[in-house]
């Protein structure tokens, strides 16, 4: 789907103007195959902008999961604003899954999905989590 036209100004990133979103099931899933994958240090980084691309003007509540982990909440302030979660990980098997878990409090939906390599992000950026193996 894409965002309200209200919300596509030339200051926001075109990245943000369409987005993905799973009305239907309660689990969704993202399967990511980097290679090398096992043992390897990875940034993950998922953005949120949810502008009104549903019409409704409220915006959803849902979880993040990393593997079998809980890794966040995801609320999004308002139908202008960006959200980030970013976590590095030490990749215990090939595939890294991230699932987004509707919660009842709306339709899931993402934005963007990053996966880097820990050698590309930039010195100073700020990791605000870690896990190093799924349980």
């Amino acid at each position: 789907g894409n965002i309200s036209t209200e919300y596509r100004t030339n200051s926001r990133e075109q990245q943000f103007w369409t987005i993905r979103s799973f009305p239907e099931a309660t689990k969704n899933c993202y399967t990511l195959r980097p290679s090398p994958g096992i043992d390897n240090n990875y940034l993950i980084r998922v953005s949120f902008m949810y502008g009104n691309y549903d019409g409704k003007g409220k915006t959803p509540t849902f979880d993040l999961y990393l593997g079998v982990n809980k890794w966040d909440t995801v609320a999004v302030p308002d139908t202008s604003s960006t959200l980030r979660k970013e976590i590095m990980l030490i990749s215990p098997s090939e595939d890294i899954y991230i699932f987004l878990v509707n919660t009842g409090n709306g339709t899931p939906f993402i934005s963007v999905l990053e996966l880097r390599p820990r050698e590309f992000c930039n010195p100073g950026c700020r990791i605000r989590g870690t896990i190093s193996s799924f349980v």
